[in-house]
């Protein structure tokens, strides 16, 4: 910060040459304009409603840039609209770090999906339902065309295609029982990786949790019962099991008088990123998503999907379509206990 384009950009906001919020404009901001904007967002002179949107914007106008211009205008309003309102999250307008990468997932999904209709002399409303389930089959477009699908054909941009015949990828098991034990116990016990990382694993491996979920936990979540300690997710309470409360407690004590993130990340005011787990996680032999699926695996096979969903905070379509891969057999869960 010393040196470079970030201290730059003070010294013109500082001497009125810019306005404070022309940084939120930079479609492709370096790392240190990054760490500048969330300092800035976080010491309040930035408007958090406006720091929420502006710069995805900025990012996807740049992006929009490679479609077909014949599409730009459907794109932003497609962006500003339908993505960017959904990634939203509460009366803030906060974006979280998980729903961002959706966003910009899907638009550089869009772009290469209107580019390939454009090399198949295909206009959007003479698109066919075989034409689509081709593409689908290529991609891994399954998480985003449909919504945008039947958008379009709201609007009259593209036919009414069936959208639910569309071939979905399903949750597979790539960790077995036994290496899932082994990185469970690891994470248990083996000091040498990063507290933060081994706690925030853990709530994954036992319980399926989403990264970006656990990565954004607030403190006030873990609240002290009795001889335990709780987290609150859904609508009850969880008794977190003894390695796991302990590791809880350690994170805790590292900033006692904070009521902020449980996971605090680099950047001011943000919470850890999921790269951070994903790299630490590596040595170990595996993945968020291979710690996600077979925890939901092994739950969905001993609890009701309505509990789960209480629970966890999860649809209950989510555990129900583990269940049936699983051939669920309810037995007990001791880690899934609730007071």
């Amino acid at each position: 910060m010393r040196m470079g384009p970030s201290t730059d950009v003070l010294r013109d906001i500082a001497s009125g040459r810019v306005a404070v919020e022309s940084i939120l404009d930079v479609p492709r901001p370096s790392k240190p304009l990054i760490y500048l904007r969330t300092l800035l967002l976080d010491s309040g002179a930035l408007p958090r409603d406006a720091t929420a949107t502006r710069p995805l914007m900025a990012w996807a106008t740049h992006t929009i840039g490679g479609a077909p211009a014949e599409h730009h205008q459907m794109l932003r309003t497609y962006t500003r609209w339908m993505l960017l309102r959904r990634a939203s999250r509460g009366p803030s307008g906060d974006i979280a770090i998980g729903a961002a990468r959706h966003v910009k997932a899907s638009l550089r999904g869009l772009v290469t999906f209107l580019t390939w209709a454009e090399e198949q002399q295909t206009p959007l409303r003479a698109l066919t339902q075989a034409q689509i389930e081709e593409f689908i089959t290529l991609r891994t477009a399954r998480r985003w065309l449909p919504q945008f699908l039947t958008w379009a054909a709201e609007r009259g941009v593209t036919p009414d295609l069936d959208i639910s015949t569309l071939p979905r990828r399903e949750p597979t098991i790539s960790t077995s029982e036994e290496h899932l034990e082994h990185v469970i116990r690891t994470l248990a016990t083996d000091s040498s990786i990063a507290l933060d990382a081994r706690l925030a694993a853990l709530l994954i491996a036992v319980y399926g949790l989403p990264a970006t979920k656990t990565l954004a936990l607030r403190r006030r979540q873990l609240r002290d019962e009795n001889d335990g300690l709780d987290l609150h997710i859904g609508d009850r309470p969880l008794a977190l099991p003894a390695p796991v409360a302990t590791l809880a407690r350690e994170q805790l004590d590292l900033r006692p008088d904070d009521d902020a993130w449980l996971f605090p990340g680099r950047l001011p005011g943000q919470p850890l990123d999921p790269q951070y787990l994903a790299l630490r996680l590596r040595p170990l032999g595996t993945s968020i998503s291979a710690l996600q699926n077979t925890a939901r695996f092994r739950l969905a096979g001993a609890v009701p999907a309505k509990v789960l969903a209480d629970i966890l905070d999860f649809s209950v379509a989510t555990f129900e379509n583990y269940a049936r891969l699983a051939g669920g057999t309810r037995g007990d869960y001791p880690a899934l206990r609730t007071r």
